[in-house]
């Protein structure tokens, strides 16, 4: 048996013995076309497989009739389960080498911020500040005018996360969203800047519990930070709206397409019946018994699109366009309420309810009409109110 590559083909640069069309299943999976997940038949290309420590690239070729898997560094001869596993995340065979190069994605923030120190454990009691004798060692002497006292590792971590703030704004001013790769990485940073924010928020929380009188001056500390995490990370923040422009876009184009393939159908369709109505005619004119036993032609089908959903960002928890939020505006509010009324809908029931307990706590004795009142011993009409039906007294 033949030994098999211990490397994965380049499948658009040759080399290999699988053929182009055999990568046919992949590369529509890349353009959004979701194919049929057959267990046991893995289809050529490259992926990406979630394991504990994140993601890993996958790649399946053929060879001597053999299909071949390379999972990170692991060469296998059985693809079925590693298939199941990745077949719903396709990557473009660019991805796959710059991850094989560089132990990272191409969606994945940069690297080259400072990183975010992890000593703060939000659990545990906040550590003392650090001297410069502790930082710089024995022997150390402040020079004239060094104003050096204690080192802060909160300002650290603060400092990291409005850094990775300021970088991925410059990112994205020189570097505009024009590619999923580029949405990916937009939504991959987002969620980075925010899960840093709630760190910095659970840690904000921990600082202020036995230190209620500083508790001004931590807001004051940390709001800045939290808002600038809002602001670009948040739903609806600046990363979220580049993203969502061109998820916007991205579906417009996918719509375009599959109106366009629609169509192509249609007209092919078209073209199958109209051939169809001329050999019915040919064959009535030609011979009219033969024509009466014909089948009657196929209706012309009604074109059909479907626009795959358009979704960015690799991690656990991928987001898509923003749902639009519909709302009502109330023309005739005394219709509406009659209308309520009469269904007795539980939402209006507890409104009404609620109203007529603040008029009774009030011992309003303006009369609210159609209500009685637990104090009143006299009905609306003037008419005493039969002591059995008066639950309480004035």
């Amino acid at each position: 048996m033949a030994v098999g590559r211990r490397y994965p083909p380049y499948c658009l640069n040759g080399g290999s013995m699988t053929t182009a069309s055999e990568y046919a299943y992949w590369q529509r999976a890349l353009g959004g076309t979701k194919g049929a997940i057959t267990e046991g038949r893995p289809e050529c290309g490259f992926w990406r497989l979630r394991r504990a420590g994140g993601w890993v690239p996958v790649a399946i070729w053929r060879e001597d009739d053999i299909y071949w898997t390379k999972v990170g560094d692991e060469v296998k001869l059985d693809s079925g389960e590693v298939w199941m596993a990745c077949a719903k995340h396709p990557i473009t065979e660019e991805e796959y080498h710059y991850h094989r190069e560089f132990d990272a994605w191409m969606s994945d923030p940069p690297a080259d911020v400072p990183s975010i120190p992890q000593e703060l454990d939000p659990a545990a009691p906040p550590p003392a500040p650090k001297t410069m004798t502790e930082v710089r060692g024995e022997g150390w002497e402040p020079a004239i005018g060094d104003n050096s006292g204690a080192v802060d590792p909160v300002s650290d971590k603060i400092a990291a996360v409005m850094d990775d703030i300021a970088a991925a704004r410059r990112h994205f001013k020189v570097h505009p969203i024009k590619t999923k790769s580029d949405a990916d990485k937009a939504e991959n940073w987002r969620q980075r800047i925010y899960r840093a924010g709630k760190d910095l928020d659970a840690l904000r929380l921990h600082l202020r519990q036995p230190l209620q009188e500083k508790l001004e001056a931590i807001q004051e500390r940390f709001r800045p930070v939290l808002a600038a995490v809002d602001t670009v990370a948040a739903q609806k923040g600046e990363l979220d709206r580049l993203a969502q422009v061109w998820i916007a876009g991205e579906r417009e184009r996918l719509r375009k397409e599959a109106e366009a393939r629609a169509r192509a159908e249609a007209e092919a369709a078209a073209a199958a019946a109209a051939a169809q109505r001329e050999e019915r005619e040919r064959l009535e004119r030609e011979n009219p018994a033969a024509a009466a036993v014909l089948p009657e032609p196929d209706p012309e089908p009604t074109p059909v699109v479907v626009v795959p959903d358009v979704m960015i960002g690799t991690g656990a928890r991928r987001r898509g366009a923003q749902a639009v939020a519909h709302t009502a505006t109330i023309i005739d509010a005394k219709a509406l309420a009659a209308h309520l009324v009469e269904v007795r809908h539980p939402d209006m029931m507890a409104t009404l309810q609620s109203i007529a307990n603040a008029a009774a706590r009030s011992r309003a004795r303006a009369p609210l009409p159609g209500c009685r009142m637990s104090w009143q011993t006299t009905a609306q009409d003037g008419k005493p109110i039969p002591a059995e039906e008066v639950a309480n007294g004035p």
